[in-house]
């Protein structure tokens, strides 16, 4: 009777799998559009015909291979793949210097006095943990270009400032990601690196302003079409009233320090209930694009294998019963579940250099007015005891850059051929009256027209003289010429892909 009974008890299961099994497959044979949630069905209508015959080949793909998710016509979905992502891979030898740099990492003392105050976190030995519940995690975005490595950087900023302030309330915290691409010299609309974004954010105590002052919409789409003329990103150096948001400091999640690893299901899971979130760099395919939620994402390994990663992510829960990790994507709520997906455990590479990072909010320092004095137009350098005021002009030699201080604040651009201004996004009119540019203690300062102090680059940092040179670069030197600040990379006049 016992064998008997285990015998019946087996056959049951088994059947029970076979049955789901088949119901899986049947699941996507038999699907319909009506399957699809309501906004969907709507954009399906919409889809070009090669969109849908793109998607009729990739659901009998799932259905072939048992998958269950849905595939639609989503907010990215018409674009090329290059176009929507944009997480660059460092080379060999950045990879292991970096990786030195992590081998010998202590966390900064103001960080960690920071993250010493939270007295209540998740813990990483739940099964199952979704930050979206606790309301720490910011309204989803929509990248307008291969930009997702700056997204990704301030989405962790963003994360751990909520975390750590315990801000529930999604829509009082959007800060600028076009800051951090048109500034920081880690990348550009065609791909970027995360790292470098928090290292350019930590090296030079960068503020990160407000989204409602630096608004990311003016920074040019990518489209399908080679016709349509690119546009420049300029770097905003100045801060808004609202550039109070600061990273206090970041590093690779991975003990390994290696920014090309996968960092460990424990290691993310806790960096996740320490920071907040963690980003991650993730390979991401034309089924990722089509991807419409109704389960986890997931796909052969044949189909990423070998192929590292193009795309940056954050990382905000885990769910064990299920494999997979909550992400938090870029590409508006039009695409997964309301912008968010549930990912296989190491699927596609996620969690490839994953990473930290703590924020923390500050107070600007308001000076005193000081007399306002004319413009000047100058080649080369700017030095301390000259004021910069509205109108003014720092060139470089050649003429090919320049630096220019008008009402809405300080501007690094490349000149194009007519020496001409494009028209610069109207911004709120309390933010249009700057009147005053100067050094003042070896900080240089800027003011409107109700004496609100502005520090382009850093109230810490020593500025003697600001030198342009030929080559774009800008940087900032004190008394003993040694330098203070620096713009990696020039600005650039895009061109066509």
């Amino acid at each position: 009777m016992k064998v008997k009974s285990i015998y019946i008890k087996y056959l049951g299961l088994a059947t029970v799998i076979i049955l789901s099994g088949f119901y899986n497959v049947s699941a996507q044979a038999n699907f319909k559009i009506t399957d699809l949630k309501k906004e969907y069905q709507i954009r399906e209508a919409i889809a070009s015909p090669a969109l849908k015959a793109r998607l009729e080949i990739q659901r009998k793909f799932l259905a072939d291979h048992h998958y269950t998710y849905h595939l639609a016509n989503t907010s990215v979905s018409e674009m090329r793949i290059e176009h929507i992502t944009g997480a660059k891979q460092l080379s060999n030898s950045a990879a292991k210097q970096l990786q030195l740099q992590m081998k010998y990492k202590v966390i900064s003392p103001d960080a960690l006095a920071l993250l010493n105050k939270v007295k209540s976190r998740p813990k990483s030995t739940q099964k199952y943990y979704d930050a979206r519940n606790d309301k720490y995690i910011a309204d989803i975005r929509y990248q307008p270009c291969g930009d997702c490595w700056a997204y990704a950087a301030i989405g962790a900023l963003e994360a751990s400032y909520m975390l750590l302030n315990s801000i529930s309330d999604s829509h009082t915290v959007n800060y600028s990601e076009r800051q951090v691409l048109g500034c920081s010299g880690a990348g550009g609309t065609n791909g970027g690196f995360t790292n470098a974004a928090f290292d350019w954010m930590k090296t030079n105590k960068i503020r990160i302003a407000d989204d409602q002052y630096i608004q990311d919409i003016t920074v040019p789409h990518i489209f399908n079409s080679d016709t349509l003329p690119f546009e420049e990103v300029n770097c905003i150096l100045w801060a808004a009233p609202t550039a109070t948001l600061q990273l206090l400091d970041w590093a690779i999640v991975s003990k390994s320090g290696d920014i090309n690893t996968i960092a460990t299901a424990d290691e993310i899971k806790s960096a996740i209930c320490k920071y907040g979130s963690a980003t991650a760099y993730f390979y991401a395919d034309d089924l990722f694009q089509h991807f419409a939620g109704h389960g986890v994402f997931d796909e052969p390994e044949e189909n990423y294998k070998n192929k590292g990663t193009n795309h940056a992510v954050l990382l905000i829960g885990w769910d064990d019963d299920n494999q997979a990790w909550l992400m938090r994507n870029s590409w508006g709520t039009n695409w997964g579940d309301g912008g968010y997906a549930w990912v296989k455990y190491n699927c596609a590479s996620i969690g490839t250099g994953a990473m930290w990072a703590v924020a923390t909010k500050i107070n600007a320092t308001v000076f005193p007015p000081i007399t306002i004095q004319p413009s000047v137009q100058l080649t080369g350098e700017y030095i301390s005891g000259t004021f910069f005021n509205p109108g003014s002009v720092l060139k470089s030699p050649n003429g090919k850059y320049e630096l220019r201080c008008d009402a809405e604040g300080l501007w690094l651009r490349a000149i194009s051929g007519t020496n001409q201004w494009s028209q610069k996004r109207p911004t709120p009119e309390l933010y249009r009256n700057i009147t005053q540019c100067v050094i003042i203690a070896n900080i240089l300062h800027m003011y409107d027209k109700d004496a609100n102090d502005y520090t382009p680059f850093g109230k810490d940092c020593k500025v003697y003289k600001i030198i342009l040179e030929d080559n774009g670069h800008l940087y900032t030197v004190d008394k003993n010429n040694a330098v203070t600040w620096r713009n990696w990379q020039p600005p650039r006049i895009r061109t066509k892909h």
